[in-house]
């Protein structure tokens, strides 16, 4: 999944899924959580 797919899914931006993802010290919100549980979902899919 892209971090295009990825923010649109959870409505939010690809940009901002980056931003999120490289940054260094950061709060977990809630933007991060619903990527989380995001791919949670999607990894436990059965194939």
């Amino acid at each position: 999944m892209t971090q295009a797919k990825l923010g649109e899914t959870v409505g939010t931006t690809g940009q901002y899924v980056n931003r999120l993802i490289k940054k260094k010290d950061s709060i977990v919100n809630k933007t991060f959580v619903q990527m989380l549980e995001l791919s949670a979902m999607i990894f436990s899919l059965p194939m």
